[in-house]
């Protein structure tokens, strides 16, 4: 079975939030961990960017989950798409 392309997405972070992370793990909030996305300053909570991170471990149907790590505020998401 072939693997999932890389996730991209729309994101806006404001400067103290660069390096946050985006989990996409499989299953569950704790689930398999399946790619990371660290998120990077675009300057401002409305300012988005499109930022890509490789996944893994990913075919057929899943259940995925976006987990949010490194505290409050770690981005706006306005899109994700796996291309």
């Amino acid at each position: 079975m072939a693997a999932l392309p890389p996730l991209t997405c729309a994101d806006d972070a404001a400067g103290v939030c660069a390096g946050r992370q985006i989990e996409v793990r499989i299953g569950s909030p704790a689930g398999i961990l399946a790619g990371v996305l660290t998120t990077t300053s675009t300057g401002s909570w409305s300012a988005y960017s499109t930022q890509v991170a490789g996944v893994s471990g990913l075919w057929g149907v899943k259940d995925l989950y976006l987990v949010f790590q490194g505290g409050e505020g770690v981005a706006n998401l306005d899109w994700f798409l796996f291309s």
